[in-house]
């Protein structure tokens, strides 16, 4: 089969700058088995110390040999590359994410060459066959780290001898961590499984943190570190907690039992608001640093409509999103809502829809959650004062763009207020403590900074990070084991193949037989969510516009030649935006709450009813499932996602009927 005209000349220019790409790539590269030296940089090696000028660093196979001045020495046959004038920083680690294959070219494009996965290797379709490639130089995926091939699972009706087994029958799986119960409070649950698809674990009542915590003994003494969500941040470090992944649990534990409950019920628009009371806090903070936890504040999956940069961040997205190569394996869906994320913030009252485009909000409300999102910032500056290190974790893919909501995390660290340097090691060896905080023996990660013994990942700068935190974007070149990406995005990407299987595959589908291909793979490629590819399917974003559904509506009944009148439609998934539709028309709409609206419906609609209710049903009859004329009801949200609702129908009941059953217009 040939393909169409257009598709034809759409893939050849994929396939022009695909090869382009690709001999840059191999124009970087060292001789099979030799060393490389980069030299003329400024370091900046994630340590938190003084920039190194004219630096040298000297690469043998997929690790860093040497790393000095511009007086260390090295063999006359390595390979040398002059990046004077250029800034070497590590590779980005991305400290919480919730990784899909399809997304790993764009953590590489965006230097993140190392992900800690929140789940287990039989979730999101990684498996330990890509687990254990990801460490591959090869191959074109950042490293994975994770919590083991499959989650560990606990009970608060488990004994200490019961929870030693599990514990034990779990690190079979070779984690790198563990994901703890969600501590919760003001609950009297066991265990509540979350959907896996999210990589969530299950939650525990605060009654049976003695679970917590001798399963926290167990991890701690197989060298490995807990993290976790939390409604009680100082109560779960307490208990063995490590890493505290999003801040309301600090937030909440500075709440009175009064503001909980509220808080609880829907009564406040944002936790953040409650991160005040500097004693208290400044007291929360000094014992779990000294307990050795790490927080994550996640600020692009929390705060990312609340920054100031939104604006310029959503613009950085679109235009990534017009890269045709890219685009021909991410989902669309998932783009648009990503998209509206950045002009939209996160609430937590029962007064909007969970997500609200800021436009919708009262200029009070707007206030309030920016002084949330202020407070915020004050908390993860304070704790780095007080000698807490930050972790950067954006949550991707699903909640931002992967890899360029890094940047967006460090750029949203320093508007918080840490130094640029700090909000670099936030996204290097801060998070790649991850990997060794609870060894036994002091040691410093494999990934996460640039020293002799270390992975040999980097990024090229063209500009000083530590001048604009803005300059972490402007990458010449990554580095991954020893070996230079190819930046840019392969059209149809499959993941867990090294890069000349990539280019092969690539290369066979556009080149045989004068771009013919079977029907089976132009379909295939036709299809975003297709498997031909080992891609996933289609995706949303966190807090997608939901689909609506109608549960009743008021008045159901009307005598026809009414005049306009309003109508109460309840239901859920209504958002500010929701319509109402007459017939499909859409009608005036007043969102009341979440789940009811008010619809003004015209006149026209119900001014004429069938003179007989008996009247068979029929086209020119227009009657309806009751035996009169029926007009239909639904609610329609826009994208992405959303969609129309079911239908309920409206009776329009003939005048002499009406007036019978003294029906009141």
């Amino acid at each position: 089969m040939i393909l169409p005209r257009r598709r034809r000349i759409h893939t050849f220019v994929l396939l022009l700058a695909f090869m382009a790409a690709h001999q840059i790539g191999l124009s970087q590269q060292r001789p099979e088995g030799g060393l490389m030296v980069l030299k003329g940089a400024t370091l900046i090696d994630g340590t938190g110390g003084p920039p190194l000028p004219e630096a040298v660093i000297v690469i043998e196979g997929d690790k860093f040999k040497a790393v000095g001045g511009k007086g260390t020495t090295y063999p006359s046959d390595a390979t040398v590359l002059d990046l004077s004038g250029k800034f070497v920083i590590p590779g980005f680690v991305d400290g919480h994410t919730h990784y899909r294959p399809w997304s790993a070219e764009l953590y590489l494009n965006h230097g993140v060459t190392t992900i800690i996965f929140q789940g287990a290797r039989n979730s999101n379709g990684i498996g330990e066959e890509a687990y254990r490639a990801s460490q591959q130089s090869s191959v074109r995926t950042p490293r994975i780290y994770d919590h083991g091939g499959h989650w560990l699972t606990l009970s608060a009706s488990m004994n200490r001898e019961q929870l030693r087994l599990a514990v034990r029958d779990w690190l079979k799986t070779n984690p790198d961590s563990a994901q703890l119960p969600t501590l919760t409070k003001g609950g009297n649950k066991d265990v509540v499984p979350w959907p896996e698809v999210l990589g969530e674990g299950p939650s525990l009542a605060e009654s049976n943190q003695q679970v917590i915590q001798w399963a926290a003994e167990e991890i701690h003494e197989a060298g490995l570190v807990t993290l976790g969500h939390t409604e009680d941040c100082l109560d779960s470090v307490r208990a063995g907690l490590d890493i505290i992944e999003h801040l309301w649990g600090c937030a909440q534990h500075l709440m009175t039992p009064q503001e909980l409950e509220g808080f609880q019920k829907g009564e406040y628009l944002h936790w953040g608001s409650f991160l005040k009371g500097q004693t208290k806090i400044d007291q929360m903070i000094k014992e779990m640093v000294q307990l050795g936890a790490y927080i994550n504040p996640t600020l692009v999956y929390v705060f990312a409509g609340f920054s100031p940069l939104a604006h310029k961040h959503e613009l950085e997205a679109y235009n990534l999103y017009r890269d045709p190569a890219l685009m021909t394996y991410y989902s669309q869906n998932l783009a648009l809502g990503l998209l509206q994320k950045l002009r939209s913030v996160q609430q937590y009252s029962t007064k909007y829809p969970a997500q609200v485009a800021i436009k919708h909000l009262s200029d009070k409300d707007w206030q309030e959650l920016k002084e949330a999102y202020r407070l915020h910032g004050a908390f993860v500056k304070r704790w780095v004062e007080l000698g807490g290190k930050v972790m950067g974790g954006v949550d991707d893919p699903q909640t931002g763009t992967a890899g360029l909501s890094n940047h967006w995390e460090m750029a949203m660290l320093v508007e918080s207020g840490l130094t640029p340097m700090q909000a670099l090691q936030a996204q290097t060896l801060w998070n790649a403590e991850y990997l060794t905080a609870r060894r036994k023996t002091p040691t410093k990660p494999m990934v996460g900074w640039v020293g002799p013994g270390t992975y040999a990942d980097l990024v090229v700068l063209t500009a000083n990070p530590l001048d604009n935190i803005e300059n972490t974007k402007k990458i010449e070149r990554v580095m991954k084991g020893g070996q230079f990406v190819r930046l840019g995005y392969t059209p149809y990407f499959t993941t867990g193949v090294t890069e000349a299987q990539q280019n092969k595959q690539i290369l066979d589908y556009v080149i045989s037989t004068g771009m013919f291909a079977s029907v089976e793979l132009h379909e295939a490629l036709d299809r975003p969510s297709s498997s031909a590819l080992g891609m996933m399917g289609p995706l949303v974003a966190v807090f997608p516009t939901p689909e609506p559904e109608i549960s009743a509506i008021a008045p159901h009944t009307v005598a026809e030649g009414s005049p306009e009148f309003e109508m109460l439609v309840e239901g859920v998934g209504f958002v500010l935006d929701s319509v109402v539709q007459v017939d499909g028309v859409a009608v005036p709409t007043t969102f009341v709450n979440l789940r009811t609206l008010k619809a003004k419906i015209p006149a026209n609609a119900v001014a004429s009813a069938i003179p007989n209710r008996f009247t068979p049903a029929g086209a020119s009859q227009r009657v309806g499932i009751y035996g009169d004329r029926t007009v239909r009801i639904t609610v329609f949200n826009g994208p992405p996602d959303g969609g129309t609702s079911n239908s309920v129908s409206l009776r329009v009941m003939a005048k002499w009927l009406a007036d019978e059953k003294k029906l009141v217009n």
